[in-house]
């Protein structure tokens, strides 16, 4: 298992409070840490999620960040019935993850959802349809990824217990355990 040193996780940039000093403090003795341990480490969910969908494959990132997503789609489908954007994104998106989609048809399903999201009255739906777009775009970068899970949680009845499954199985693609896609649009 890959093994995370002090110096390579500030070379992902993390935010300001994260600071050579603090990771230091957290690593304690400990030369390096592997993924799994970072997970467990005592830092707010949002960071740990920040930090694993830098450190994880690319394609596992996106895979998941379409699994929060897909949790909350029937969020905006319940208000939106219609308007299939969203599905269609995550659709696309796991179709590129599979190698049968250009990152071009990604970019305009990203589009597309992003204007569904826009267009939405409802603010729970549009975190829903927001969530798509963002999983999409986490085709294009990481970063993507972690905004899909912050819109999926905020789109969630319960955004804690959200917070809770998105790490969960966050560890599970880390741990090489995620099966198959979970949440809509699959």
């Amino acid at each position: 298992m890959t093994r995370y040193t002090v110096d390579e996780i500030l070379k992902l940039n993390p935010c300001s409070p994260y600071t050579r000093r603090k990771i230091q403090k957290l690593w304690g003795k400990r030369k390096s840490l592997a993924l799994v341990s970072i997970m467990k480490l005592g830092i707010p969910v949002e960071d740990k999620l920040w930090v694993a969908c830098r450190l994880i494959d690319h394609r596992s990132s996106v895979s998941w960040a379409c699994d929060c997503a897909g949790r909350v789609l029937p969020t905006c489908e319940k208000e939106y019935p219609k308007d299939k954007r969203p599905r269609k994104a995550i659709k696309i998106t796991r179709a590129w993850v599979a190698g049968k989609a250009t990152l071009e048809e990604v970019g305009v399903a990203a589009d597309a959802a992003a204007d569904a999201a826009y267009a939405a009255a409802d603010a729970d739906a549009a975190y829903a349809a927001d969530a798509a777009a963002s999983a999409a775009d986490a085709a294009y970068a990481a970063d993507a990824a972690t905004y899909a899970a912050a819109s999926a949680a905020d789109a969630a009845a319960d955004a804690a217990a959200e917070r809770t499954w998105q790490s969960k199985r966050i560890l599970e693609y880390i741990r090489g355990e995620a099966k198959s896609p979970q949440g809509g649009a699959s």
